[in-house]
C-alpha cells in the first residue's frame, strides 16, 4: 500500500491558538481515508513556529524529508500531500518548481489538498507550470509584505525606546523584569499596550555586591566561590556559579542601563548593531563610572596575562565527562609535589560540579597517570576497525553514489536546456534561465561534496598511522605543537571519554557510536546499541562493572 507522507507547517506557535494545526490535521487524515493511503506516525512531518519565507534550515521536519528523499527512503508512488504550496515554501515559483520537480522525479506524487481543491500531481505539465507558479509568487508577495511592515515596526519600536523608553520586547537582562502598562493612543483613540522594565531586587542585589567584590580586588573565581559559599541563588536556576558567569555580568552595559538595538544579519545568532547606543534604556543597577572602572580593571588584568604554558598540558581537553554527574572534568594544579624524590609540579583530575559544590565526588586522579593509560589503550585500539563499525565506509560509498547521480541528473537537465535554447533561438521562461543557472550552482557545490566524502573514505584507513605517529613524536618532542596535534587528532575520533573516579575505569564514546571500555590498561568491546536510554543504560553498567 502506497504511504502517504503528510507536510504541516504554521509559521508562529501563536497560530496554534487558533484552527490552522487542527484543519490541515483533518485535510490530511480526510484524504489518506478517501485514497486508502497508509498514513504512519513516522511520516506526519510538523514544522510549527517556521516560516517557509526563511532559509530551508529553519524548515527542520522538511529538511530532513528532502535528505531522505535524496536518500532513497521513500518508494515510487508514495504520495507527499501538503495543504497548499505556500505551505512548502514562500520563496517563489522558481524556489516551488524545484521542489515540486525533486519531489516528482523521484517518483513520488503530490497532493495539495486545501478546502477548495483536492489535486494530485504526477508530472509537471504546462498548466501545473502556471498554477503552481501562480500560487508561489502570490503567498512570496503576501511574506513579502509582512516582512516590511515586520521592520517597520521594528524600526518603529526602536524610535520609541530612543525618544520613550519604552521597552521593545519583554526579553531583559536576568536581573531586570517586565511589566505592562496601557496608555492612550491619541490617534488611534484607543487603549494600547506598552511594557516597562522594573529591577528584580534581589538579584539586583546579587549584580552590585559581584561588583563590589571585583573593584575590591576579587577576580571571577575568587567571586564564584563567595557567591556558592554563601549560597546566593543563580539567575538562570543553574546549579552554580562559574566565572564566566561573573565575567559577562561586569562586561555587560546593560548594568548602568545602556543598550545597543541589533537586528539580524544571516541568521539568529548572527545580529550586528543598528542605530545608536540607547542610554537608561533599563534601570542601572550600578553608575556608569563603577561600570568604567570595573572595564580599565579586565584590560589591566588581560594586559598582565602570558601565555598559559609551555605545555597543552591536558591532552583530553574537551573531551572529559565524570561516570556520577555526567559533567565536565576539570585539571586541578595545586602546585609542587615535595614528596617525589624528584620535585616536579602534579596535575590532577577532579570532577567540575565536585569541585565546586562538593555535591559530587571529589577524589581526584592523577592526570599523569591518566594519559599513560590512554595513550597505551589507544595504541592498542584498531581504529580502523573501530572506525568501520556501523559500516561508515558503506554508507560514505552509497552517499558517493547518489551524489554522482545527482550531479548526471543536473548535466542532463542542462543539456535539455542547450538543446531547448538553441531550438528556440534562445527565447526561453525565465523560470528554465533560473532553473538551468541553479543547476550549474548544485553541480559546483556537488563537486565539492563528492571530494569531500571521497577525503572521509580515505581518512579512516589512515587514522592508525597518524595516532602512531602523533604519540611517537609526543615521546621525543613533548611540545605545545605536538601535544595539541594528539589533542585534535582524538577530537575528530572521539565524542567523549567517560571517567569513573572510584573505579578508576574510562569508556571511551566515538563519534560513530563505537564503544570501548579502559580497565587497569585492558581494552574490552562493547556492542553498539540505538537508542539513547540502552546507551546511557550500558555505559553506566560499564563503569560500574567490578573485577
Amino acid at each position: 500500500m502506497p504511504r502517504l507522507i503528510s507536510y504541516v507547517r504554521m509559521s508562529t506557535s501563536e497560530q496554534l491558538k487558533g484552527f490552522s494545526l487542527e484543519r490541515q490535521r483533518n485535510l490530511i487524515a480526510d484524504f489518506a481515508r478517501k485514497n486508502g493511503l497508509s498514513l504512519e506516525d513516522s511520516h506526519i512531518l510538523e514544522d510549527i513556529g517556521r516560516s517557509s519565507f526563511s532559509d530551508d534550515t529553519e524548515q527542520k521536519e522538511l529538511t530532513k524529508f528532502f535528505e531522505d528523499l535524496g536518500n532513497d527512503k521513500f518508494q515510487k508512488g508514495d504520495v507527499f500531500a501538503l495543504e497548499n504550496i505556500d505551505r512548502l515554501t514562500r520563496r517563489g515559483p522558481i524556489d516551488a518548481l524545484m521542489k515540486v520537480n525533486q519531489i516528482i522525479s523521484k517518483g513520488l506524487k503530490l497532493a495539495i489538498i486545501s478546502d477548495k481543491e483536492q489535486r494530485i500531481l504526477e508530472e509537471i505539465d504546462v498548466f501545473s507550470i502556471i498554477t503552481l507558479s501562480i500560487d508561489a509568487s502570490r503567498a512570496n508577495k503576501e511574506s513579502q509584505v509582512k516582512s516590511d511592515k515586520g521592520l517597520q515596526n521594528w524600526a518603529f519600536k526602536r524610535e520609541l525606546a530612543a525618544t520613550h523608553k519604552i521597552a521593545m520586547t519583554a526579553q531583559a537582562p536576568a536581573w531586570i523584569d517586565t511589566e505592562t502598562y496601557y496608555i492612550m493612543d491619541e490617534t488611534k483613540n484607543k487603549q494600547v499596550k506598552r511594557r516597562r522594565y522594573v529591577l528584580n531586587e534581589d538579584r539586583a542585589k546579587t549584580v552590585k555586591l559581584i561588583f563590589e567584590l571585583f573593584q575590591n580586588g576579587n577576580g571571577s573565581l575568587k567571586i564564584k566561590n563567595i557567591l556558592n559559599e554563601q549560597n546566593i541563588p543563580t539567575f538562570k536556576g543553574i546549579e552554580y556559579w562559574e566565572p564566566s558567569t561573573i565575567s559577562k555580568i561586569i562586561r555587560n552595559p546593560a548594568t548602568y542601563g545602556m543598550y545597543q538595538p541589533k537586528k539580524q544579519n544571516t541568521g539568529k545568532r548572527d545580529l550586528v548593531a543598528i542605530g545608536e547606543p540607547i542610554e537608561n534604556y533599563f534601570p542601572a543597577v550600578i553608575g556608569k563610572e563603577v561600570f568604567d572602572q570595573c572595564q580599565q580593571i579586565t584590560a589591566t588584568n588581560t594586559t598582565r596575562k602570558g601565555r598559559r604554558g609551555k605545555l597543552f598540558t591536558n591532552l583530553f581537553t574537551g573531551l572529559l565527562k565524570c561516570a556520577d554527574c555526567d559533567g565536565p572534568i576539570h585539571l586541578l594544579n595545586p602546585g609542587i609535589d615535595k614528596r617525589a624524590k624528584n620535585p616536579k609540579p602534579v596535575n590532577y583530575l577532579i570532577c567540575k560540579k565536585g569541585k565546586f559544590t562538593k555535591e559530587c565526588i571529589t577524589k581526584r586522579l592523577r592526570y599523569e597517570d591518566f594519559e599513560n593509560a590512554m595513550l597505551k589503550a589507544i595504541q592498542e585500539i584498531n581504529l580502523a576497525d573501530v572506525l568501520h563499525e556501523n559500516n561508515p565506509l558503506e554508507n560514505l560509498i552509497k552517499k558517493q553514489r547518489n551524489l554522482q547521480a545527482d550531479i548526471d541528473k543536473k548535466k542532463k537537465l542542462l543539456e535539455n536546456f542547450e538543446r531547448n535554447f538553441v531550438e528556440n533561438d534562445g527565447d526561453l521562461p525565465s523560470f528554465m534561465i533560473a532553473q538551468a543557472k541553479q543547476a550549474e550552482i548544485d553541480i559546483k557545490a556537488l563537486d565539492i561534496e563528492i571530494k569531500s566524502t571521497q577525503f572521509e573514505i580515505s581518512q579512516l584507513n589512515v587514522y592508525n598511522s597518524n595516532i602512531d605517529n602523533a604519540i611517537d613524536e609526543l615521546k621525543t618532542n613533548g611540545t605545545y605543537e605536538a601535544r595539541s596535534k594528539i589533542n585534535l587528532i582524538l577530537h575528530e575520533i572521539i565524542k567523549y571519554i567517560v571517567i569513573d573516579f572510584e573505579l578508576d575505569d574510562y569508556g571511551v564514546m566515538f563519534k560513530n557510536g563505537a564503544k570501548r571500555f579502559i580497565n587497569n590498561g585492558i581494552v574490552q568491546n562493547v556492542f553498539r546499541t540505538e537508542s539513547n536510554k540502552q546507551r546511557d543504560d550500558e555505559i553506566n553498567e560499564i563503569l560500574n562493572h567490578k573485577i
